[in-house]
């Protein structure tokens, strides 16, 4: 599992994964992930080429998502494919992780 990270206009930081989030990916990335979040209030996490994700996965965005919440910031999932997207509302997060195709639409969305 590969995690890079990217400032885009107005402070948002785009987190980009690529791999499986399943168990073994999530451990991989997990602790950088934490420490990258600490500061951040505006976030979009790039799903485009995570091809599954496991329980493991979602409980670490699920944290994520929290943990900005609570700093009063905003969160989206940009262009996650269909069985990532199938997975996410079988486990009914779309309330919490709001979901994108377009980065317009994301960045609006966390801008606010």
């Amino acid at each position: 599992m590969d995690m890079s990270t990217e400032t885009l206009e107005g402070g948002i930081t785009k987190f980009n994964l690529s791999g499986h989030l399943d168990r073994i990916g999530t451990q991989q990335i997990e602790p950088r992930f934490r420490i990258a979040l600490e500061t951040e209030r505006r976030v979009i996490i790039d799903l485009a080429h995570v091809p599954m994700i496991a329980p493991e996965g979602i409980a670490m965005l699920l944290e994520a998502a929290k943990k900005v919440r609570a700093k009063g910031g905003h969160i989206a999932l940009l262009m996650p494919v269909h069985d990532v997207v199938a997975v996410l509302k079988a486990a009914h997060t779309e309330q919490t992780l709001p979901m994108f195709r377009d980065i317009h639409e994301a960045l609006t969305t966390v801008a606010a």
